[in-house]
């Protein structure tokens, strides 16, 4: 927990019920895989939801809503280093993140999709890396700002690129995008690409098979909490169990997570008749 290394942030989740406690250690290591700076109250949310024993939960259920769906809309929220898709939104994988920063080591310009499959290739095991081919990088005009996020700096088609790594690790079952599905992600959108690589995108995707997931644990850290989630949780009750998180979300959340409650008939007058009805399981 967060609280490790600031007396402020122990003494606020102190006065927490134990298991919102739980739901607060599961967000930080929701937050450690999206490689966010902070937790925010979008993990948290994302936590509780996916938390299928916790009363708040089992509340969206008396809904007739479908916590997991609703998970799966909150993550696009999140912030973090993700790419948000129209089915399901993943994160990147250690060495995934890493491809990524090679692909953005030229400060100022701009990351096309050579410069992604470049990076990607960095990544792959050296024995997989050797069936593919290296391009020469694309030459283009570098952007005006040193200084330009990574995001600003991505191209239209390096975006396009992104999109398409997440539907290869969605369509092969991985929770996270891995160096291997951003090598296919980039040939499936780049023609040029794959002219210069001497690879089609079926003969990638049968050197890859079975070689694609990217196992690199997660690096240990503390998430320091947002501004945000600390007033949030200020605000909280003493001993807030989770269906009074919940219905604090509901109060206190963002306008868009509001929004995105009340769409799924989550709403102040189910909380009314349902706080203090569910009890949460004894925290570990």
């Amino acid at each position: 927990m967060p609280s490790r290394t600031d007396p402020q942030t122990s003494e606020l989740v102190a006065r927490l019920g134990g298991y919102t406690r739980t739901i607060l250690r599961a967000a930080e290591a929701f937050a450690v895989r999206l490689h966010a700076e902070e937790l925010c109250p979008e993990h948290v949310l994302v936590a509780l939801l996916l938390d299928e024993s916790a009363a708040g939960t089992r509340i969206v259920l008396r809904a007739f809503a479908d916590p997991e769906t609703i998970a799966i809309e909150v993550t696009a929220l999140c912030p973090g280093i993700l790419v948000v898709g129209s089915g399901r939104s993943l994160p990147f994988s250690v060495r995934g993140v890493r491809a990524l920063e090679h692909a953005a080591t030229t400060p100022g310009a701009p990351v096309t999709p050579t410069e992604l499959y470049l990076g990607a290739l960095n990544e792959l095991e050296m024995e997989l890396a050797s069936h593919f081919e290296r391009p020469p990088r694309a030459l283009g005009s570098a952007l005006s700002s040193s200084t330009a996020s990574f995001l600003e700096r991505t191209t239209v088609d390096a975006r396009r690129a992104l999109g398409s790594s997440c539907r290869e690790a969605t369509r092969l079952g991985r929770a996270a995008i891995a160096p291997a599905h951003l090598v296919l992600g980039c040939l499936d959108i780049d023609a040029d690409l794959r002219e210069r690589a001497g690879l089609g995108l079926s003969r990638a995707r049968l050197l890859l098979s079975g070689h694609d997931e990217d196992l690199t644990p997660l690096p240990e850290r503390t998430v320091p909490l947002s501004p945000l989630l600390g007033d949030f949780l200020k605000t909280l009750p003493a001993g807030a169990d989770t269906a009074r998180l919940l219905a604090h979300f509901l109060t206190a959340g963002s306008e868009e997570l509001r929004l995105l409650l009340a769409q799924q008939k989550v709403t102040p007058k189910l909380l009314e008749g349902a706080v203090g009805t569910l009890e949460d399981p004894r925290p570990a």
